[in-house]
């Protein structure tokens, strides 16, 4: 009887250490992930450890490597003023060999090209990622060439918002979807800037800024990288001229580098492109309240779905070298998930995005506001080819010949021929 109470004993102790085994290895398990810093981590997904307790989370940097970033008419790219590197990037990822990778959109398609993303096509319609605007999962599948590398909490979005009592009291039709920037441009010159009232405030773009971004959102190009020149001479390029000089001459357009709440709220601006963040301005004045509407930005009227200026502040996906691939899924689909970006939501975390989960965002008195969610983003756009110093110049030389243009200094036809030889001179003498 002694020696069966032993061999208890020691079956009870065996089944002890290996229970203690068993919660030792699940406390040895380790995911890695590159992000910016792990100051940034712990304030965008500070909870992820509490919700993976058998798993150490470890942050790699790659800020000391890439620098910061900024936001800058709507796309995010390198403070450092450079582009950023998807080289560097990718020695990063093969030094450290990271299971869960962030990166800026901008070096999305090279890490396709490098076959450093894992496949996540085959986990994209969980019920996990139910919730994800469709739009963006597609505009991501279509740089995947049909396949998804890549997911996003949250997106740049910008709609036009205006004064519905402003365009009842001028008896002039009010904005609707997916309007083109000529037709916008045209309601903003209707209204009589003499009653001390604007027509526009355009959020994130200079004068130059309007202009590329009107040719963008039509589908043009305006430097040819290959031969070197300039593509303002074509007939296409200048009716968006005439279009932006005789909207600033017309005094239709708020140029002040001023907050335009207050303007809006006193029924002083007509319309304004912005951000979600002046949805939360707006709901935040309880002093002054105007009966306002939202619809999508400027669309080009021949791709009416699709958004030209839309993009992704970072991406995340799996290291296809993980040797965790399982464990790696789950913490990826926690960071993309729900409960993660009600999290950053309610933290106001997404200063100049939205969530890509649109049951998110709301206004305090039930306005519809699908229209930040309305287009699909054009993501694999072909930039310039120029170094960052060169297009840097080559931007401020067109604003300023633009300007010389809208001050009545020179005609639009003079301006397209110094737009064909000034800006080339700009770029070759920042390239020497």
């Amino acid at each position: 009887m002694k020696g069966q109470k032993w061999f208890l004993l020691i079956i009870f102790c065996l089944i002890l250490d290996g229970c203690q085994l068993s919660e030792q290895k699940k406390e040895t398990k380790e995911i890695s992930i590159l992000y910016s810093s792990l100051a940034d981590f712990q304030r965008d997904y500070g909870l992820v450890k509490e919700n993976f307790k058998d798993i150490n989370i470890h942050i790699i940097e790659f800020t000391p490597q890439l620098g910061r970033g900024i936001w800058n008419e709507m796309k995010y790219i390198s403070a450092e003023n450079t582009y950023w590197d998807s080289k560097r990037y990718i020695e990063l990822v093969n030094e450290h060999n990271p299971d869960i990778l962030f990166f800026p959109q901008s070096i999305y398609a090279d890490l396709m090209d490098e076959g450093v993303l894992s496949d996540l096509s085959a986990f994209s319609d969980t019920d996990d990622f139910t919730g994800i605007n469709s739009n963006f999962t597609e505009a991501l599948r279509e740089m995947g060439n049909g396949r998804l590398y890549a997911l996003a909490d949250s997106v740049s979005s910008q709609v036009l918002f205006y004064n519905k009592d402003l365009f009842q009291k001028y008896k002039i039709p009010q904005p609707t979807d997916q309007m083109s920037w000529e037709q916008i441009l045209d309601l903003a010159k209707r209204f009589p800037t003499q009653e001390d009232l604007t027509g526009l405030y355009l959020l994130n773009y200079d004068e130059a800024g309007l202009l590329l971004t009107m040719g963008r959102t039509n589908g043009l190009n305006w430097y040819d990288s290959l031969h070197h020149k300039t593509l303002f001479d074509s007939p296409a390029w200048k009716e968006n001229i005439e279009d932006v000089v005789s909207f600033y001459r017309a005094g239709a357009a708020y140029v002040s580098q001023e907050d335009p709440l207050d303007l809006f709220l006193d029924n002083k601006l007509a319309m304004t492109l912005n951000t979600y963040q002046f949805v939360m301005k707006l709901n935040a004045n309880n002093d002054k309240k105007i009966n306002w509407g939202v619809v999508t930005e400027p669309v080009n009227l021949d791709e009416p779905d699709l958004s030209k200026t839309m993009t992704f502040q970072y991406l995340n996906g799996i290291n296809a070298r993980t040797k965790n691939f399982e464990d790696s899924l789950e913490v990826l689909k926690y960071l993309n998930g729900e409960q993660t970006a009600r999290i950053k939501s309610n933290l106001n975390l997404f200063l100049f995005t939205i969530p890509t989960r649109e049951s998110l965002i709301m206004d305090n008195e039930g306005r519809n506001l699908a229209a930040f969610y309305k287009l699909k983003p054009q993501l694999n756009q072909g930039d310039t080819g120029l170094p960052y110093d060169s297009e840097k110049a080559a931007l401020f030389e067109i604003n300023s010949i633009l300007r010389q243009a809208i001050d009545g200094q020179t005609t639009v036809d003079q301006m397209i021929l110094k737009l064909q030889e000034d800006v080339i001179d700009a770029i070759q003498s920042n390239q020497l």
